[in-house]
Protein backbone atom coordinates (compact mmCIF):
# COMPACT_ATOMS: atom_id res chain seq x y z
CA UNK A 1 0.00 0.00 0.00
CA UNK A 2 1.29 3.40 -0.91
CA UNK A 3 0.85 6.29 1.49
CA UNK A 4 0.21 9.63 -0.09
CA UNK A 5 2.17 12.50 1.34
CA UNK A 6 0.08 15.58 2.04
CA UNK A 7 0.55 18.33 -0.43
CA UNK A 8 2.62 21.12 0.97
CA UNK A 9 2.28 24.73 0.14
CA UNK A 10 3.90 27.85 1.38
CA UNK A 11 1.77 29.80 3.83
CA UNK A 12 1.11 33.31 2.59
CA UNK A 13 -0.22 36.28 4.47
CA UNK A 14 -3.28 37.88 2.91
CA UNK A 15 -2.33 39.34 -0.44
CA UNK A 16 -2.64 42.95 -1.51
CA UNK A 17 -5.70 42.21 -3.63
CA UNK A 18 -7.50 40.75 -0.59
CA UNK A 19 -6.70 43.87 1.43
CA UNK A 20 -7.64 46.15 -1.47
CA UNK A 21 -10.94 44.33 -2.01
CA UNK A 22 -11.72 44.38 1.69
CA UNK A 23 -10.92 48.07 2.08
CA UNK A 24 -12.88 48.97 -1.07
CA UNK A 25 -15.99 47.01 -0.10
CA UNK A 26 -15.95 48.56 3.39
CA UNK A 27 -15.48 52.04 1.91
CA UNK A 28 -18.42 51.59 -0.48
CA UNK A 29 -20.72 50.42 2.32
CA UNK A 30 -19.47 53.11 4.72
CA UNK A 31 -19.82 55.96 2.24
CA UNK A 32 -23.31 54.76 1.30
CA UNK A 33 -24.36 54.70 4.97
CA UNK A 34 -22.98 58.23 5.45
CA UNK A 35 -24.73 59.56 2.34
CA UNK A 36 -28.07 58.09 3.43
CA UNK A 37 -27.71 59.32 7.02
CA UNK A 38 -29.42 62.74 6.58
CA UNK A 39 -32.56 61.17 5.09
CA UNK A 40 -32.72 58.67 7.92
CA UNK A 41 -32.21 61.38 10.55
CA UNK A 42 -35.35 62.98 9.11
CA UNK A 43 -37.25 59.74 9.79
CA UNK A 44 -35.86 59.03 13.25
CA UNK A 45 -32.94 60.29 15.32
CA UNK A 46 -31.95 56.78 16.38
CA UNK A 47 -32.16 55.56 12.78
CA UNK A 48 -29.92 58.44 11.63
CA UNK A 49 -27.45 57.77 14.45
CA UNK A 50 -27.38 54.10 13.44
CA UNK A 51 -26.49 55.02 9.87
CA UNK A 52 -23.81 57.43 11.12
CA UNK A 53 -22.31 54.79 13.42
CA UNK A 54 -22.36 52.14 10.66
CA UNK A 55 -20.71 54.47 8.16
CA UNK A 56 -18.01 55.68 10.56
CA UNK A 57 -17.27 52.12 11.75
CA UNK A 58 -17.00 50.79 8.20
CA UNK A 59 -14.77 53.65 7.06
CA UNK A 60 -12.62 53.23 10.18
CA UNK A 61 -12.24 49.52 9.51
CA UNK A 62 -11.34 50.27 5.89
CA UNK A 63 -8.57 52.54 7.17
CA UNK A 64 -7.34 49.87 9.58
CA UNK A 65 -7.29 47.28 6.79
CA UNK A 66 -5.17 49.65 4.69
CA UNK A 67 -2.81 50.72 7.50
CA UNK A 68 -2.69 47.99 10.20
CA UNK A 69 -4.42 44.81 9.06
CA UNK A 70 -4.68 41.93 11.48
CA UNK A 71 -6.86 39.13 12.77
CA UNK A 72 -8.80 41.36 15.17
CA UNK A 73 -9.59 43.79 12.35
CA UNK A 74 -10.75 40.97 10.06
CA UNK A 75 -12.92 39.50 12.82
CA UNK A 76 -14.41 42.95 13.51
CA UNK A 77 -15.26 43.32 9.81
CA UNK A 78 -17.12 40.00 9.82
CA UNK A 79 -18.96 40.79 13.07
CA UNK A 80 -19.99 44.30 12.00
CA UNK A 81 -21.06 43.22 8.52
CA UNK A 82 -23.13 40.31 9.83
CA UNK A 83 -24.78 42.59 12.40
CA UNK A 84 -25.67 45.25 9.82
CA UNK A 85 -26.93 42.67 7.33
CA UNK A 86 -29.10 41.10 10.04
CA UNK A 87 -30.57 44.49 10.99
CA UNK A 88 -31.31 45.19 7.33
CA UNK A 89 -33.02 41.81 6.91
CA UNK A 90 -35.18 42.48 9.98
CA UNK A 91 -36.01 45.97 8.67
CA UNK A 92 -37.06 44.52 5.31
CA UNK A 93 -39.05 41.58 6.66
CA UNK A 94 -40.83 43.06 9.70
CA UNK A 95 -39.61 46.64 10.11
CA UNK A 96 -37.63 48.19 12.93
CA UNK A 97 -39.57 49.76 15.81
CA UNK A 98 -37.76 53.11 15.56
CA UNK A 99 -38.04 53.37 11.76
CA UNK A 100 -40.86 55.74 10.88
CA UNK A 101 -42.09 53.99 7.74
CA UNK A 102 -42.34 50.66 9.55
CA UNK A 103 -45.40 51.85 11.49
CA UNK A 104 -46.86 54.05 8.76
CA UNK A 105 -46.43 57.33 10.66
CA UNK A 106 -43.98 58.98 8.29
CA UNK A 107 -45.73 57.63 5.21
CA UNK A 108 -49.08 58.91 6.49
CA UNK A 109 -47.65 62.33 7.26
CA UNK A 110 -46.08 62.55 3.81
CA UNK A 111 -49.49 61.88 2.23
CA UNK A 112 -51.23 64.43 4.44
CA UNK A 113 -53.50 62.05 6.34
CA UNK A 114 -53.62 60.78 9.89
CA UNK A 115 -51.04 58.01 9.41
CA UNK A 116 -53.63 55.28 9.87
CA UNK A 117 -52.86 51.85 8.51
CA UNK A 118 -53.72 51.38 4.85
CA UNK A 119 -54.45 48.37 2.72
CA UNK A 120 -51.23 46.96 1.28
CA UNK A 121 -52.97 45.96 -1.94
CA UNK A 122 -52.97 48.33 -4.88
CA UNK A 123 -56.54 47.71 -6.04
CA UNK A 124 -58.65 50.25 -7.93
CA UNK A 125 -61.28 52.04 -5.85
CA UNK A 126 -64.48 53.65 -7.03
CA UNK A 127 -64.86 57.42 -6.61
CA UNK A 128 -68.14 59.30 -6.33
CA UNK A 129 -68.29 59.73 -10.10
CA UNK A 130 -67.88 55.98 -10.69
CA UNK A 131 -64.34 56.23 -12.13
CA UNK A 132 -61.68 53.87 -10.86
CA UNK A 133 -58.34 55.11 -9.51
CA UNK A 134 -55.31 53.27 -8.17
CA UNK A 135 -54.60 53.11 -4.45
CA UNK A 136 -51.28 54.92 -3.85
CA UNK A 137 -50.69 54.26 -0.17
CA UNK A 138 -49.59 50.60 -0.36
CA UNK A 139 -45.89 49.82 0.10
CA UNK A 140 -45.41 48.80 -3.54
CA UNK A 141 -46.93 52.06 -4.78
CA UNK A 142 -45.26 54.59 -2.43
CA UNK A 143 -43.45 57.48 -4.06
CA UNK A 144 -39.70 57.57 -3.62
CA UNK A 145 -39.40 61.18 -2.44
CA UNK A 146 -35.97 60.97 -0.80
CA UNK A 147 -34.36 58.50 -3.20
CA UNK A 148 -34.24 55.64 -0.71
CA UNK A 149 -36.44 53.29 1.18
CA UNK A 150 -39.91 53.94 -0.21
CA UNK A 151 -39.78 52.31 -3.66
CA UNK A 152 -38.44 48.89 -4.40
CA UNK A 153 -39.10 45.21 -4.05
CA UNK A 154 -41.46 44.49 -1.16
CA UNK A 155 -40.39 41.29 0.62
CA UNK A 156 -42.15 41.76 3.93
CA UNK A 157 -43.92 44.26 6.13
CA UNK A 158 -40.87 46.51 6.46
CA UNK A 159 -38.87 48.71 4.12
CA UNK A 160 -38.84 47.75 0.42
CA UNK A 161 -35.50 46.63 -1.02
CA UNK A 162 -34.15 49.23 -3.43
CA UNK A 163 -30.98 49.32 -5.52
CA UNK A 164 -29.05 51.29 -2.88
CA UNK A 165 -29.98 48.86 -0.10
CA UNK A 166 -29.18 45.83 -2.23
CA UNK A 167 -25.86 47.34 -3.33
CA UNK A 168 -24.87 48.03 0.27
CA UNK A 169 -25.66 44.43 1.20
CA UNK A 170 -23.52 43.17 -1.70
CA UNK A 171 -20.63 45.36 -0.51
CA UNK A 172 -21.00 44.03 3.06
CA UNK A 173 -21.18 40.44 1.80
CA UNK A 174 -18.01 41.04 -0.22
CA UNK A 175 -16.34 42.44 2.91
CA UNK A 176 -17.24 39.24 4.78
CA UNK A 177 -15.76 37.16 1.97
CA UNK A 178 -12.51 39.13 1.80
CA UNK A 179 -12.18 39.20 5.60
CA UNK A 180 -12.75 35.43 5.78
CA UNK A 181 -10.00 34.83 3.22
CA UNK A 182 -7.68 37.16 5.13
CA UNK A 183 -8.48 35.43 8.44
CA UNK A 184 -7.82 32.01 6.96
CA UNK A 185 -4.54 33.06 5.41
CA UNK A 186 -3.35 34.90 8.50
CA UNK A 187 -4.16 31.93 10.76
CA UNK A 188 -2.14 29.64 8.48
CA UNK A 189 0.78 32.04 8.59
CA UNK A 190 0.51 32.42 12.36
CA UNK A 191 0.44 28.66 12.96
CA UNK A 192 3.12 28.06 10.37
CA UNK A 193 1.01 25.42 8.65
CA UNK A 194 0.45 25.17 4.93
Amino acid sequence: MTALAPATSVAHPPSRWVHAGLAASLAVAGITHCLLMPDHFAESTIFGLGFLAAGVAQLGLAGLVALRPGRIVYAAVVALSLTLMSLYAINVLVGLPFHGSADGAVVGEAHGDDGAAHDDETTPEETDDGAAHEETDGPAARADEDGHGEAGLVLGAGEPVDAVGAGTQVAQLAAIGFASVALRRSSRTRQGTP
